[in-house]
């Protein structure tokens, strides 16, 4: 995250708000292409959070949502029942519920490609080697969003307690996780570059150099100093911008796995 004048810098869009406003936006924008309003198959070809709260509201209101005895009413399949007084308030709370459903997709996506039945099958029949440093890299991607998903629980647990308390304890033990999940998951991915350098194509050397200059940037960013942040809000702002930077790394990592023959 950079800052100029109060502002911060969204790492995904690169757009500029407020330490609050950024919160907001890492926490209910980004929505992803594929609606997952369960029984609501629409996948959209770019990524608009507009017309996804669209599919969203069309979706609630197939299932009895919407407004309803001068309430909007949410009717995500499992969810508690949920009424606000407002349209925007419902809709919040549906981008949020996409925006937690699109995270764990990720992750099984991520759990998928650790399966070594589902590695490229030169990986398995050919290099054996290689096979178990692919599934190593998968291990620690699904390792550190574990991590990460534990850092975001606890840090919201702790709301009710005094802000220095958690600030002088907790920030460092939480930090010092992030640190070494993405450390972890970094070593295994040099050594999947180091092993495959023989089995990519040379347009390749291109996502390499963008993947390692990314991974600096995100672990210069690790190293803010924690003496800054001045409420929990701000270090969940930290979290999820720290969030992203994997996201966009593993979108990298993706160009770089072999296709299936």
């Amino acid at each position: 995250m950079s800052s100029e004048q109060g502002h911060s810098i969204c790492p995904k869009c690169q757009a500029r708000f407020t330490t609050r406003s950024l919160y907001e936006h890492a926490h209910g924008a980004h929505l992803g292409t594929v609606c997952h309003f369960p029984g609501h198959n629409i996948i959209l070809q770019v990524e608009d959070d507009q017309q996804m709260v669209k599919e969203l509201e069309i979706a609630n209101k197939d299932c009895g949502g919407g407004l309803v005895g001068g309430k909007y009413r949410c009717r995500w399949p499992g969810c508690e029942p949920h009424e606000y007084s407002t349209l925007h308030n419902l809709n919040r709370h549906l981008r949020t519920k996409q925006k937690r459903a699109d995270s764990d997709a990720t992750n099984t996506k991520m759990d998928h490609d650790a399966n070594p039945n589902n590695l490229p099958r030169y990986f398995k029949q050919d290099n054996p080697e290689l096979a178990r440093a692919w599934t190593a890299v998968c291990c620690e991607k699904t390792l550190r969003w574990g991590k990460y998903d534990c850092v975001l629980q606890v840090t919201e647990s702790m709301r009710p307690f005094p802000w220095p308390s958690i600030q002088q304890v907790l920030i460092p033990i939480l930090l010092d996780i992030m640190r070494r999940a993405n450390s972890s998951h970094n070593e295994e991915v040099r050594r999947f570059r180091d092993l495959s350098a023989n089995e990519f194509n040379p347009q390749d050397t291109a996502n390499w150099t963008e993947y390692f200059n990314l991974a600096d940037q995100s672990y210069m960013y690790l190293l803010n100093d924690y003496h800054t942040f001045t409420s929990i809000d701000d270090f969940l702002l930290f979290w999820a911008n720290s969030r992203d930077y994997i996201q966009q790394l593993e979108l990298i990592l993706d160009k770089l796995k072999p296709a299936t023959s």
